[in-house]
């Protein structure tokens, strides 16, 4: 896994496949107010900007979301992943208050503890502090999924916001591709996601770590939508993707490396076969 290549992935070809999607389809958003590519905007900028004034306005205690933003998250993540015909109903099912409550609650549990990681946490991080993080990860999780139709895959997304307070430390997104891009072995036809919690702490956090401890400049944000970028470009490049042409041309390099296969000093050990 080059990390040039998941870099340039994140910075060439993450926007190019949003705007490409958008284009595909006439759906509005945000009571009907957004193309998907604004609703991209709009979370990746605008969210993030009110949620680090809420923590700033806290006196840096915690911040939250609102049932209006957990919304268009939901719209957002199965815009750009699986559609699940229940959730949008489920989501929009929570009343106001619960989602403010609980997201609250989940982000006070990360934001005090991200409060004591020092800055070069990624590259001197012990086994034992990495296990701490995952446990925190783990309760916030377990906290966020209280709310209705939220599961590990969309409490991942709801830390997301906490990127423009804490970069170094937010964890990534649990999207379908990056998942497959980093996880699931290639050679293993047939392997699945399972969308647990444990999944996402045990097997794909892991990978993540081990790519910070060689580029700590990096973040789980960056490295989370250059994983996805390689992966949806190779699943749909002939497809629905056909219109966009690969930032790193048509080499032999650039196939192996969309397969996973490309090694360089960067490369995280190789994909292990995964437990049943």
């Amino acid at each position: 896994m080059s990390l040039n290549y998941i870099t340039r992935a994140n910075k060439e070809l993450f926007k190019n496949i949003i705007r490409e999607l958008s284009d595909q389809t006439s759906k509005k958003f945000d009571s009907d107010t957004k193309t998907f590519q604004q609703l991209d905007h709009w979370k990746d900028n605008q969210l993030l900007d009110t949620v680090a004034d809420r923590y700033a306005s806290s006196k840096r205690d915690t911040t939250y979301l609102t049932k209006s933003e957990l919304v268009n998250l939901m719209d957002w993540k199965l815009n750009i992943g699986t559609f699940r015909p229940t959730l949008p109903k489920l989501i929009k099912s929570n009343d106001e208050e619960t989602v403010k409550e609980v997201t609250k609650s989940g982000f006070k549990m990360l934001l005090g503890f991200f409060k004591d990681l020092p800055s070069d946490f990624w590259s001197v991080a012990t086994a034992d502090q990495l296990a701490d993080y995952k446990k925190h990860i783990r309760q916030a999780m377990k906290e966020l999924c209280k709310l209705k139709g939220v599961g590990p895959a969309t409490s991942s997304l709801i830390m997301c916001c906490l990127y423009k307070i804490q970069p170094k430390f937010t964890p990534p997104f649990f999207s379908d591709e990056s998942f497959m891009y980093y996880v699931i072995d290639p050679t293993k036809p047939g392997e699945k996601i399972k969308y647990s919690v444990k999944e996402y702490v045990e097997e794909l956090l892991p990978v993540y770590f081990k790519l910070l401890r060689n580029d700590p400049e990096s973040t789980f944000w960056q490295l989370e939508r250059g994983g996805w970028a390689v992966k949806y470009f190779s699943l749909y490049k002939d497809d629905k993707l056909v219109n966009i042409k690969s930032p790193y041309g048509d080499s032999e390099e650039w196939e192996s490396f969309q397969k996973g296969e490309e090694e360089d000093s960067t490369e995280p050990p190789k994909k292990k076969k995964r437990a049943a």
